[in-house]
């Protein structure tokens, strides 16, 4: 009976040494000759290689925001680039394009000595036209016609 309870203390030694293995608490610093080595080493390797996984993502979605970036920057530039081309534009149309007409004389009656020929009045060298202007007539000076 002795024999088989030294058995049984030495089985139960090592099932409590390896349920703390299990439960992962340390206690036994050079672990190599117990089972659960293979296991923590796997684990560990698994660690490093999702945290080396987990840092190439975060590089890769730094890199797509990176570009993102540039490419909301290209776009505001040309954006811009389009502005000032088109008040360039306006610019260039408004000092190209003829200048307003200088407003004609209007004058209620004509000078004395006026002939008529035709469709306007000729006083000396200046022709005028009448038009109405609501129930008045009224005479603005035009060219000599041709």
């Amino acid at each position: 009976m002795n024999k088989l309870m030294k058995i049984i203390v030495v089985a139960a030694g090592l099932a409590a040494f390896f349920l703390l293995d299990l439960a992962s608490l340390g206690l036994i610093p050079e672990a190599e000759a117990i089972l659960g080595v293979r296991r923590r080493t796997a684990r560990r390797t698994a660690v490093v290689v999702g945290s080396a996984s987990a840092v190439q993502v975060s590089a890769a979605n730094a890199n797509a925001a990176a570009a993102q970036q540039q490419a909301a920057d290209a776009n505001a530039a040309a954006a811009e680039a389009q502005q000032q081309a088109a008040a360039a534009q306006q610019q260039a149309a408004a000092a190209t394009a003829a200048p307003a007409p200088a407003p004609t004389p209007m004058i209620t009656a004509l000078p004395a000595g006026c002939v008529n020929t035709g469709q306007v009045y000729q006083c000396g060298d200046i022709y005028y036209k009448p038009y109405l202007q609501g129930t008045t007539v009224v005479y603005a000076q035009v060219p000599a016609p041709q």
